[in-house]
């Protein structure tokens, strides 16, 4: 069985949720991890970072706490085991089991999708058209996910935590926004606006070396955002 269908599955016989609202997390852990190719984030926003991993791409004190929960359970964190086992764990055993209450009453899965994106994983940048894609992917039966993983095969072990980020010390950058790490309402905040405006910077750097009849979507997609949010045209 493919990873998709697996979780979709799995999300509606564990959390009884109904079709639309399984796919719609499925669609966007789909979209976070490349189809569940790309369990190393590939190019992290923030330069020195070592940027989010896994089927939610989690990042900052949410990796962190991801690995350590996969190390204690002795299973591979590139594993289905883990990976599913700690998206399970947030959503029964920490605060962010309250997007499940809403995800339960989204009737459709274009409002689902949008729920568990604002809700679960709080990314900085949305991309919600291409989440709604994958979600009417998983709808469709459409098998997505391999045993290939970013480049890593089944078993290998994701980078070593650097020194600004070791266990039982709060790194100096929070990762992205979607990795609060649990913090008080304000400060997590003003992490979350720190960080987009770090982002932003990035994105227009890395848009401006991007030529303009390039064909990766990815990329075009990110940097039009830029340039909606700069009210100017991209260097070519």
């Amino acid at each position: 069985m493919n990873i998709a269908a697996r979780l979709y599955a799995d999300l509606q016989q564990d959390f009884g949720l109904e079709p639309h609202q399984a796919a719609a997390v499925v669609g966007n852990l789909a979209h976070e991890s490349g189809g569940f190719r790309q369990m190393q984030e590939v190019n992290p926003l923030i330069p020195g970072s070592r940027g989010g991993y896994g089927y939610a791409q989690w990042t900052g004190p949410r990796r962190i706490a991801f690995e350590d929960w996969s190390n204690r359970q002795g299973i591979d964190p590139n594993s289905y085991e883990a990976n599913y086992g700690f998206l399970k764990h947030e959503l029964t055993a920490t605060p962010e089991s309250r997007v499940l209450e809403q995800l339960k009453q989204a009737p459709d899965p274009a409002t689902a999708t949008q729920v568990f994106m604002q809700g679960y994983l709080r990314p900085g940048i949305p991309g919600l058209d291409s989440r709604l894609k994958w979600t009417s992917r998983v709808l469709g039966g459409e098998p997505i996910g391999t045993p290939s993983v970013g480049g890593l095969k089944i078993g290998a072990t994701p980078p070593a935590t650097p020194a600004g980020e070791r266990r039982g010390r709060r790194p100096v950058l929070r990762g992205a926004s979607r990795a609060d790490g649990g913090a008080d309402p304000e400060t997590a905040a003003a992490g979350r606006a720190d960080h987009a405006a770090q982002a932003r910077a990035g994105l227009r750097r890395r848009c401006a070396s991007i030529p303009p009849e390039t064909t990766v979507i990815r990329h075009a997609r990110r940097c039009n955002l830029v340039v909606a949010d700069s009210g100017g045209e991209r260097n070519g």
